[in-house]
């Protein structure tokens, strides 16, 4: 969208012109009609996703064909506009491919990545499942024995970071975009569309809100957290939370499969607290952002700063009430503590 290539209202039928390409597929004047914002908002109206044999069979796999993909999922026309879960992850991929000529890892490693100081060979992005989510332990095995080699990256998922990848992730977010001051590498409006709540979260997340892939969870029952954080929420309780207000990014690596609220979100707030008050809202209030465990915004945090603080990430803080022993949160050290 940024260079001018697409915008919130370009449809899948712009992008995908094909006759032959609808020829299969149910409801397709509907699903013609499907917007970017709709897919980047889960409220396109398609469906189904969150059956568990709908997970087990197509969230892992990668995009396959977009002529399959534009057939997956039911179009339900009366959840057009209403949050459903992950249901179009691997259109957005083939968008990508259609419009920029490059695969979502292509494009994410030379737009994004590279800014950063991470290679595209030190990020992993699997075509192949990973473990069912329902049966974690049978391993990389193929649903139902079908293999999903081909097609682009799968844009909801099967991306796998280190937690030093993720916090840049967050902190390219909190400065807006912009990796210097003179170096923006995205749009700083898009990035404050991202993470303005766009639709009501239903089903297990019921009582969220959500924008384009950000969450805001200060609703969302077991979370105790700022109504001005905002958390980009994987597959197994990975989290990267972001909080403009406070000048803050929180990053968690877990294995977690039950899905359940991770202390991390909660944290985010209480185990910085310095006012002493046991209500993470009423210490928001007085929290000091001198405190190591606020980011300085001016100057900005250099990324090759960080990658040099990357040797003393063994002062992070542990989640309390972790169930895992690979579970592993890490706050970054205001700019005054990365002085090396």
């Amino acid at each position: 969208m940024d260079d001018g290539l697409l915008n919130l209202d370009t449809t899948l039928g712009k992008i995908f012109p094909e006759e032959e390409l609808w020829t299969n597929v149910s409801n397709a004047d509907e699903r013609r009609n499907i917007t970017i914002q709709e897919m980047l908002t889960m409220t396109s109206g398609i469906s189904g996703f969150t059956n568990p044999m709908w997970m087990a069979y197509l969230k892992p796999c990668g995009g396959r064909d977009i002529s399959e993909v534009l057939q997956e999922g039911a179009f339900i026309p009366s959840q057009k506009g209403v949050f459903d879960y992950i249901p179009t992850g691997k259109l957005l991929s083939h968008v990508i491919l259609k419009v920029s000529n490059q695969t979502p890892r292509e494009l994410f490693s030379s737009r994004i990545l590279s800014h950063l100081g991470i290679d595209d060979s030190d990020i992993e992005w699997k075509l192949n499942p990973y473990p069912n989510p329902y049966n974690p332990k049978e391993g990389p095995t193929f649903p139902f024995g079908i293999p999903c080699e081909t097609g682009p990256e799968p844009w909801s998922t099967s991306l796998y970071l280190t937690i030093l990848q993720m916090a840049k992730i967050g902190q390219l977010v909190l400065q807006k975009g912009a990796v210097s001051n003179n170096s923006q590498v995205i749009s700083s409006t898009y990035i404050d569309q991202a993470l303005t709540p766009f639709v009501n979260t239903t089903g297990l997340l019921q009582n969220g809100e959500y924008g384009f892939f950000w969450y805001k969870l200060q609703n969302l029952p077991g979370f105790q957290i700022s109504e001005t954080t905002r958390c980009a929420w994987g597959a197994y309780n990975q989290f990267i939370c972001v909080d403009d207000v406070l000048d803050r990014i929180s990053v968690q690596q877990a294995d977690l499969v039950d899905m359940i609220p991770m202390p991390v979100v909660q944290d985010f707030n209480s185990n910085s607290t310095v006012s002493g008050s046991d209500d993470p809202s009423e210490a928001l209030a007085t929290l000091d952002p001198s405190e190591p465990a606020f980011l300085a915004m001016n100057p900005m945090v250099s990324f090759d700063k960080m990658e040099k603080k990357k040797a003393k990430s063994k002062k992070s803080k542990r989640i309390r009430g972790s169930k895992s022993n690979s579970d592993k949160s890490w706050e970054y050290p205001s700019e005054s503590e990365n002085q090396d």
